[in-house]
């Protein structure tokens, strides 16, 4: 599973993260959770992924 947080707070994304990662662990699921300050940033990456898919 993959989780991605966007959030202008840095500090709010990490406790977002935080909360994510324990309510997982609970669960017994895994997941990685990456966070991003600006929406632009997500979209690149999202971007480059589907290029990648694709080519």
């Amino acid at each position: 599973m993959n989780i991605a947080i966007c959030d202008d707070s840095e500090l709010d994304a990490l406790a977002a993260r935080k909360v994510i990662r324990n309510t997982l662990n609970n669960l017994n699921q895994e997941a990685e959770i990456k966070y991003y300050l600006n929406a632009e940033d997500i979209q690149d990456k999202l971007l480059k992924r589907m290029n990648r898919l694709t080519c």
